[in-house]
């Protein structure tokens, strides 16, 4: 279990292709400075723009503008990897996985728009 983060279910395949989860699957423009800290395995999460309410993350699938400027008050709240190769792995070792691909994407950048999401075992409604 991870906090809620209000913003919009954002993909990245891993391979260069960053889109919602949503009725339309928009697909983003993503500027250079993701696709250098973006890692080769796919990440599922949040994404949110800082200040604003969840719907403004459209404007990022839809703007004909350089897609840098639009991107610096984006974060991408990871909360898992997705894909059909990781399917045999624990919820907990993907959650390992996330912290390690985070941690080394964002090393030595401050205010990195990486974060990963801490994740909390949820007890019985008895504990």
């Amino acid at each position: 279990m991870s906090e809620k983060i209000d913003g919009w279910h954002g993909i990245w395949d891993g391979k260069g292709a960053f889109y919602t989860k949503s009725q339309s699957d928009k697909r983003f423009r993503v500027p250079s400075s993701w696709l250098k800290l973006l890692p080769n395995v796919p990440l599922s999460g949040e994404m949110k723009i800082l200040g604003e309410k969840a719907t403004s993350v459209a404007s990022l699938a839809s703007s004909k503008q350089e897609p840098e400027s639009m991107w610096i008050n984006v974060r991408f709240y990871v909360f898992d990897i997705p894909g059909t190769d990781y399917l045999d792995l624990s919820f907990k070792k993907r959650s390992e996985m996330i912290n390690q691909v985070v941690s080394k994407a964002c090393k030595n950048i401050p205010n990195c728009p990486l974060v990963a999401l801490k994740q909390v075992r949820a007890g019985s409604i008895n504990e």
